[in-house]
């Protein structure tokens, strides 16, 4: 393709662009469609092969090139920064002025898809590139079933966020095969339940050591351009290399695709992070432990071969109360992650009446063991506690939380109606002995401690659903290891 070109129908000379739904280019004018690989080769045929830009020997020997010398010159890995470039339609002749980073346009006077081939080729060309596999459907039946799923959410934000901007966008990425030595010495603790004698038992054991080793990581990603925020990028991880395709301008007709403006030696302090992280684990074997605490580490983490990719993702913006809410999904594997707001109103109601309600309703059987005169501290540890936790938890993550309290009349209703019920347990118990100011007494502790316990017990479960899909930074790079390079060797003392 040209510089400022566009894909040519070979039947009837047309603006073709790719349909992710059919995974191959089409015609609005003649209806054809062309596989990309097969639009290529029939491209080269009519050029000739000594001409053809994609020509697959040509090809190779740039990728051979490049893994030979994966760190490139100055002139060649530059960013880019210079004012954007004013292009000319190849159809119409109209002037186009893309963006700094853009790499692909709309021409605003025929509406043909535009590729600035000769912008990608001024840094470098991609080694490889994920197509698109899922359409903008997808998208939004992966939204639809997010909301559904997700625990208390706003009821104006269901129904007044509204999707503002979609795109699906080839976003650049470095990847960075990596080899890692490391040593440290490290304090750790490692706490055992026990059963002897039909109690339970709690010990604590207390370790020393030192550990060396090496690692080799494949195909770490690290976004390459200032657009994407890192907690976009890494939270829609994995993606999966293995599927690749040699890069071709064909898969970017009709779509959103940038070029970096983050050379692969900054991009690589946070790749040398998450490196660092997966050592730290992988050399105290942290499974082991319940905690551990590194004293001193040494390390030596080496780019070994550094890659240029396009990868798929998806973005959709929504507006609601004058903010922006974000929902990304990996245009190859579907994954998701958001940043849809809490119901701080669902979650304190849910959180508060139901431990209330619970705490009081199971007050009976500890009044009972208190009026049998039990003297086994721990059997009436077990009917104070035991009871009104297991209760409480599966009346809350079982009824509550999925029919009880989904919108704001349900939680009001909800949590009166518990709370109500609470109150009557309570008055109930209490008229059935004598010694009131035990029970009113023993009621407000068991009240205040399991509705507090039971707000902060929400807040857990909410976070580790939540965390599955929320936009964050990945802390290591344990994924991305190659177990067939790495070995490690421990000296542990144990201390107690």
């Amino acid at each position: 393709m040209s510089a400022a070109d566009s894909c040519s129908c070979p039947g009837c000379s047309g603006n073709l662009v790719f349909d992710i739904s059919a995974q191959a280019l089409t015609c609005a004018h003649c209806g054809g469609k062309y596989p990309v690989p097969e639009y290529d080769r029939l491209m080269s045929q009519r050029a000739g092969s000594a001409a053809a830009p994609d020509d697959p020997d040509n090809r190779a020997n740039e990728q051979t090139s490049r893994e030979a010398s994966p760190n490139k010159s100055p002139e060649e890995a530059a960013p880019e920064t210079a004012a954007p470039a004013v292009y000319a339609c190849s159809s119409c002749g109209g002037e186009i002025t893309p963006g700094i980073l853009g790499a692909t346009d709309t021409c605003p006077f025929c509406g043909n898809a535009i590729v600035l081939a000769d912008k990608i080729r001024r840094q470098r060309e991609p080694d490889m590139i994920i197509p698109f596999a899922l359409d903008k459907t997808v998208l939004m039946d992966k939204y639809r079933e997010l909301l559904g799923k997700a625990r208390f959410v706003p009821d104006s934000y269901m129904a007044e966020a509204t999707p503002e901007r979609i795109q699906a966008r080839y976003v650049p990425f470095w990847l960075y095969d990596v080899s890692a030595d490391g040593s440290l010495s490290f304090e750790a603790k490692l706490v055992e339940h026990t059963e002897e004698y039909g109690r339970s038992r709690t010990v604590t054991h207390k370790f020393r050591g030192k550990a060396s080793g090496h690692r080799s990581f494949r195909n770490i990603p690290q976004d390459a351009t200032s657009e994407v925020d890192d907690e976009i990028s890494q939270s829609l991880e994995p993606y999966d290399t293995g599927k690749a395709q040699p890069f071709s301008y064909s898969w970017l007709s009709g779509l959103d695709a940038r070029i970096y403006n983050m050379d692969n030696r900054a991009s690589f302090e946070p790749v040398k992070a998450r490196v660092r992280a997966s050592m730290e684990s992988y050399l105290v074997d942290a499974d082991r432990y319940t905690k551990h605490k590194v004293l001193e580490s040494s390390y030596e983490i080496t780019p070994k071969k550094i890659s240029y990719a396009l990868f798929p993702i998806w973005t959709m913006e929504l507006k609601w109360k004058g903010g922006t809410c974000l929902f990304a999904m990996n245009g190859q594997t579907g994954a998701c992650s958001e940043n849809i707001p809490t119901s701080g109103f669902k979650l304190w109601t849910c959180s508060l009446t139901t431990w209330f309600f619970c705490s009081m309703a199971v007050s009976y059987p500890f009044i009972a063991a208190y009026e049998a005169e039990l003297t086994d501290s721990e059997i009436a540890a077990c009917i104070v506690y035991g009871i009104p936790f297991m209760l409480s938890w599966c009346f809350q993550q079982f009824v509550c939380v999925p029919y009880l309290f989904k919108t704001n009349i349900r939680s009001a209703i909800s949590g009166a109606l518990l709370l109500i019920l609470g109150v009557l347990a309570f008055l109930i118990t209490l008229d059935a002995y004598e010694f009131w100011e035990t029970l009113i007494s023993t009621g407000i502790i068991l009240g205040v401690f399991w509705c507090g316990l039971g707000f902060s017990a929400m807040k857990d479960a909410l976070w580790d659903e939540r965390r599955k899909t929320a936009l964050m930074l990945k802390k290591e790079a344990d994924y991305y290891a190659w177990d067939y390079d790495c070995r490690a060797d421990r000296e542990v003392e144990q201390l107690s």
